[in-house]
């Protein structure tokens, strides 16, 4: 009798183990296989958007005013690329948005993220994190949900976190970075800020 139920126990447990749910990447960038290129932002699976003005480009090839690769200290602080946003004391709306991600199937899908910011105030320059179900290329009319999230300021390298995208279970989204600056010209000094992301990650159970 002990033996049969042995038995049992181990196939009802080796059932369990073969449905168990596996951990799956549904979006992964591809910052690392990026090149910095002159005249070119070169962002991978994201679209840049700017909404007041155009960005330039400087003689080592570093975007201000606009998303663009450039280098950074990841996580480990090793130098890597990232998407990099630098304000360059000039009012900005600036948008970098993914291509789609379809999580139909995912279960508790998250975004894993490393990335940090450095100079500026913080009444002067602002980041957000936002998700849309109905982005059709234009930022000002699709629907934006935003992501809370812990501000990493003031650093020297990356830091990582897990932010959660369980409320889009079953959706196809877009992940938007937005950056955007005050409109009071006294602030414009202030406007300094640069963004650093060195990795953006879907991942899920499936």
């Amino acid at each position: 009798m002990k033996n049969i139920l042995l038995y049992v126990t181990i196939f009802l447990f080796s059932i369990n183990f073969a449905s168990a749910k596996k951990k799956v990447v549904v979006f992964e960038d591809n910052i690392s296989t990026l090149k910095i290129i002159e005249g070119e932002c070169n962002l991978g699976k994201f679209t840049a958007y700017s909404l007041k003005g155009d960005g330039s480009q400087e003689p080592n090839k570093k975007w201000l005013k606009a998303w663009g690769v450039w280098n950074c200290n990841d996580v480990l602080g090793s130098r890597s690329k990232c998407y990099n946003f630098v304000c360059s004391r000039t009012q900005n709306d600036d948008w970098l948005v993914s291509n789609e991600i379809d999580l139909d199937g995912v279960l508790k899908p998250s975004l894993l993220l490393d990335y940090y910011s450095r100079y500026g105030t913080d009444n002067a320059n602002n980041f957000e994190i936002l998700v849309s179900t109905d982005f059709k290329g234009d930022v000002t009319t699709a629907k934006w949900t935003k992501l809370p999230f812990t501000v990493y300021h003031k650093l020297k390298k990356s830091e990582s976190q897990s932010i959660s995208l369980k409320k889009f279970t079953g959706k196809k989204v877009v992940i938007a970075f937005h950056v955007f600056g005050s409109d009071k010209e006294n602030e414009l000094k202030n406007m300094t800020r640069n963004y650093f992301i060195s990795k953006v990650q879907i991942a899920g159970k499936k």
